[in-house]
This record gives C-alpha cells, sequence and structure tokens, in this order.
C-alpha cells in the first residue's frame, strides 16, 4: 500500500516529467498569463481614470443629484410638489421647449433620426455648464446659430455655417449651425434626447406661436438633497414626470 507522502511524491515526479516533456507548450501558457495579467491591470487603471475623469467632468458641469424631465406644461405642479419634500435640499429648472425629429430639416430633407424626445434650449436659460469644443463653458450664442449637443451630432452632415430648418406649431426658422455642444445630462447616445442650444431672441420667436407655448414646453429639474441616498425614494411619487433618475444612472 502506497503512504499518503509517497502518493504526493511519485505525483510530484509525474508532473516535473510532463513539465519537461511539455516545456514549450507551459512556455506559451507563461506568456499567455503575464500578457493577461498586463491588459487586465490595464483596464483597471482605465476604468478608474474613466470614472475619475467623469467625476470632474460632472464637477465642472454643476449636476445635481437628481434629474426629472416633464412635458407638456406640469412644471409648475413639480415644483410645487418639490418645495413639500424635506429631503430637497435645493433645485434648479431649467424651462426649454421640445421637438421631434421630423421637425429639424436641411434642404427639405431630415437632418437627424433619433426616436426620443429632443429638447431647445435658450442658453440665457441653462442651468447647467454646457462647454464647446474647446472645452470653454458656453455662456452665448449668437443670433441666427444653434449648437448641437453630442448626441444629435451622431451621423448628420452639417458643417459649421450651414443652414438647416426647424420647424415648432406654424413657426420656422432657418438657423445656422454653430457648433458641438457637450451637454453632461444628456449628451450621451444612450439619451438619445438630443438639444439644441440658440439664442433668446430666436427661443421667443418660438415661444410667441401660441400652439407652441400651449403644445411643445418642457422642463428639466436638477435636484439636490440632504439625504443623497433616500433622494430618489423622496421624489418617486413626482407626478407625470418623463424621466425621473438619480445620478448614478447619468454616470
Amino acid at each position: 500500500m502506497i503512504t499518503e507522502s509517497e502518493g504526493w511524491v511519485m505525483y510530484l515526479r509525474i508532473l516535473k516529467k510532463d513539465l519537461k516533456r511539455k516545456k514549450t507548450m507551459n512556455v506559451i501558457l507563461l506568456l499567455f498569463i503575464i500578457l493577461a495579467t498586463m491588459f487586465a491591470a490595464s483596464s483597471v487603471s482605465n476604468i478608474v481614470s474613466v470614472i475619475g475623469g467623469l467625476d470632474y467632468y460632472f464637477e465642472k458641469a454643476d449636476l445635481s443629484d437628481h434629474f426629472v424631465i416633464t412635458l407638456n406644461g406640469n412644471s409648475d405642479d413639480i415644483e410645487e410638489h418639490l418645495k413639500n419634500i424635506s429631503n430637497v435640499r435645493d433645485y434648479r429648472r431649467e424651462d426649454q421647449l421640445f421637438f421631434n425629429d421630423i421637425s429639424l430639416t436641411k434642404n427639405g430633407k431630415k437632418l437627424a433620426d433619433f426616436p426620443n424626445t429632443g429638447l431647445i434650449l435658450d442658453i440665457g436659460n441653462a442651468k447647467l455648464n454646457y462647454f464647446d469644443k474647446e472645452n470653454e463653458i458656453l455662456k452665448k450664442v449668437p443670433e441666427g446659430y444653434a449648437y448641437f449637443t453630442g448626441s444629435l451630432t451622431s451621423g448628420i452632415e452639417i458643417a459649421p455655417d450651414e443652414e438647416f430648418q426647424l420647424k415648432l406649431g406654424d413657426t420656422e426658422l432657418t438657423l445656422k449651425y454653430k457648433g458641438l455642444a457637450k451637454d453632461a445630462f444628456l449628451g450621451s447616445e444612450m439619451f438619445s434626447n438630443p438639444r439644441i442650444i440658440i439664442n433668446n431672441a430666436d427661443y421667443e420667436k418660438y415661444l410667441a406661436d401660441e400652439s407652441v407655448s400651449a403644445n411643445n414646453q418642457s422642463s428639466v429639474f436638477y435636484i439636490n438633497g440632504y439625504d443623497k441616498k433616500a433622494l430618489e425614494s423622496d421624489l418617486s411619487d413626482i407626478p407625470e414626470a418623463q424621466f425621473n433618475k438619480g445620478i448614478n444612472i447619468v454616470r
């Protein structure tokens, strides 16, 4: 009968012979393990860098703890609701107009395809920091011009100073494309809610159209809480919100 210690010695001898016979394969396997370890370490480093970069970007953009988007004129009700929630430390209301992709054309043809609602923002009413392609805060837009957010610029053919048409209600304006605007909240293609950022004078032309003021109004609320973990639960009963989520899903 072979004892346990003898069995281990026998096993080690067999393993040693096996390693000698398959020396080339073992060297290759070792190289693969080393390469895999290097790639894994690099991936972890990249993830840490991206997360750190996002946090810095969100801080510079002045994002909030929570976000609510509403359509078609119940913004006043939501604002009143927020005032009565004790965990709401502060909020910002960013009024805008909404449109769909058939409203946006160039030379008589639809300029872009996007499944969700697009938003038109008056730069004078911006409650976040938006950035141009040079990463400078966007503070003004010339009259007759418009910036597109990243999700809208993907896959379309338009160059700076080229004209396009945007129609809301009975009002159609011909505007010129100014460039890319970076939107920390809705700039991701995953949201498919592009924004067009325009001058106040152009915005007021749309708002003067009674059908637009009655049917195309929207608001985005940026909300901060005393207890961030409890905030999503506290805001879960906001009436008729199109979007009602916390910062984690945006990240």
